[in-house]
């Protein structure tokens, strides 16, 4: 009897689990995804007022049923979303209730997330990968539908950058590909196909790259439909961090970049895809063509910013307004401009040594976080869900998976 029930009390445990982690699961996916954008032209407003109203309700569940069960931990990683949403909050260029309230229900969205216990955190990273690998089939089969022309299934949709673009979205409801000239871009449900391309790189590198597994083979694929340079970027990183002392590896290396200065501009005359990926990735007075997301206005506000009394602190939140600059433009620049060098290298440095801190007995953990730190040059945001789903949650994975290996246990998944 006391077995039996010792039995029935662990697996409500189990089902209390899996509804925290699937109210979870709802924010993570949905606010990485092309509706949390307030600029996308793939959903109404009434859509995207459902999407509000969703995420409002799965994060009040999730906190009920963390609190209500104590499914919670308290840890150091709470420091890293209060500092960001302190800086956001009172470091602003306008000083208003409404960004205040903006502030705190960022921490309040994000906390719950940094309260789970490494168990739960490890385990929703591995929902929301699977999410992806189901995804990614979806929109491999939705690019060769298009890729050959099979009628029906989608719209073309004018891209966020908004009609006389010349750019557009497939759109096939559950998957979405991003169409330029000769392009063709896999971006999945994400709002860019850049976007797909770093958070699959990130996953990829979370898992070791293990292609024994069909999923990583399967989200490997996805990420070069993508042609997203940040992706390849991220892989080459990954590879170069865990080879650093294999002689033989960095002649390999040598030999890749002499054929990057001299085999890509021959490459890159052509109109196919790998032509156009290679057009992408070729070097510029300004840098790699692809990762140009700043722009020389926010170059110079940043140097008369140096000479003045905003250097540390920055002009605060929402001056960026003021520039004028293109929609396009994403840059760590940007955080710089309104926190500072003093706030950018608190929001960023907390985040980065707490988590080199906790991965510090793990080589590739370490690296791992590396990578994805690596990954703010182009794509600053990092503090929402998906990302930091991924960051942490990653952590653990690679934790877990050091433990198997050392005491030899089959993985899980796919």
């Amino acid at each position: 009897m006391y077995k039996q029930r010792n039995r029935r009390i662990d697996f409500r445990h189990v089902k209390i689990d899996s509804f925290i982690l699937f109210f979870a699961l709802i924010i993570t996916v949905l606010t990485g995804s092309a509706i949390a954008h307030g600029d996308t032209t793939l959903f109404t407003l009434p859509e995207r007022r459902i999407y509000a109203y969703t995420i409002l309700v799965s994060l009040a569940a999730m906190l009920f049923l963390m609190v209500m069960f104590h499914k919670y931990c308290l840890s150091k990683l709470m420091l890293i979303p209060f500092i960001y949403a302190m800086f956001y909050a009172f470091d602003v260029y306008e000083n208003s209730l409404s960004h205040l309230l903006d502030a705190g229900y960022m921490f309040i969205r994000l906390l719950p997330l940094f309260m789970l216990t490494p168990n739960l955190r490890m385990n929703l990273f591995r929902w929301y990968r699977n999410i992806l690998i189901i995804f990614s089939v979806i929109g491999i089969f939705c690019y060769l539908w298009y890729l050959f022309r099979m009628p029906g299934l989608y719209d073309v949709v004018d891209y966020y950058t908004g009609p006389g673009s010349g750019a557009y979205y497939i759109n096939f409801r559950l998957c979405y590909l991003f169409s330029e000239g000769r392009t063709l871009r896999l971006c999945c449900f994400f709002n860019e196909p850049g976007y797909l391309g770093t958070i699959l790189a990130l996953i990829l590198c979370a898992e070791r790259f293990d292609l024994k597994k069909k999923g990583n083979v399967i989200l490997l694929i996805a990420g070069f439909l993508s042609l997203s340079v940040a992706f390849l970027f991220i892989c080459a990183i990954y590879f170069m961090l865990i080879m650093y002392k294999r002689p033989k590896v960095f002649l390999l290396l040598v030999c890749v970049i002499m054929a990057y200065f001299f085999v890509l501009p021959i490459i890159a005359t052509g109109d196919g895809a790998i032509a156009i990926l290679a057009k992408r990735m070729i070097i510029t007075e300004e840098g790699v063509s692809a990762t140009q997301r700043s722009s020389g206005v926010i170059d110079l506000a940043i140097l008369d910013m140096l000479s003045s009394r905003n250097a540390i602190f920055g002009y605060g939140y929402g001056y960026i307004s003021t520039l004028h600059i293109s929609s396009g433009i994403s840059t760590f620049k940007t955080y710089i401009i309104h926190y500072g060098f003093g706030g950018f290298a608190a929001i960023f440095g907390t985040a980065f040594l707490m988590l080199l801190r906790k991965s510090r007995e793990n080589a590739f953990a370490v690296i791992f976080v590396i990578c994805v730190f690596a990954s703010v040059y182009q794509r600053p945001d990092i503090f929402t869900y998906p990302y930091m789903v991924i960051l942490i949650g990653g952590v653990d994975n690679l934790e877990q998976l050091k433990l198997r290996a050392k005491y030899k246990t089959e993985p899980e998944g796919l």
